[in-house]
């Protein structure tokens, strides 16, 4: 059976191919589908911001993040989540020591093209 539409008043409009081609898009590509999973180089934290919407940006300035996502710098991890806490004062204590760390990415990306990651290690 095929679907179609009856048009309102006046001619089809020129959504209507984009519209099916983003559902098709949609329905293909997995949600916060990016790359691979694995550890990046260690760099220092630059910036580590607890928000209120339940999960803390990062930005590290890495050469190596595995991940794909767009930012290639920022990560995330949900407040939430198992072991958050330990993460989070792991990235805390090498924001004040100045210290090198990696971050294990999971390969998803969040909207804002930021890596999702679920463990870190200072390194010395």
């Amino acid at each position: 059976m095929i679907w179609t539409a009856s048009w309102p008043r006046g001619r089809p409009s020129v959504l209507r191919p984009a519209l099916a081609a983003a559902a098709l898009l949609m329905a293909t590509t997995p949600a916060g589908a990016a790359g691979e999973a694995g550890w990046t180089d260690a760099a220092p934290v630059a910036e580590l911001r607890p928000t209120s919407q339940g999960r803390f940006p990062v930005r590290i300035p890495v050469d190596e993040n595995p991940s794909g996502c767009r930012e290639s710098h920022w990560f995330y991890r949900d407040q939430t989540g198992p072991s958050a806490d330990r993460i989070f004062d792991r990235l805390l204590e090498a924001a004040v020591r100045e210290q090198p760390v990696r971050v294990h990415v999971t390969g998803a990306c969040n909207l804002k093209g930021f890596a999702a990651i679920n463990a870190a290690s200072l390194e010395p």
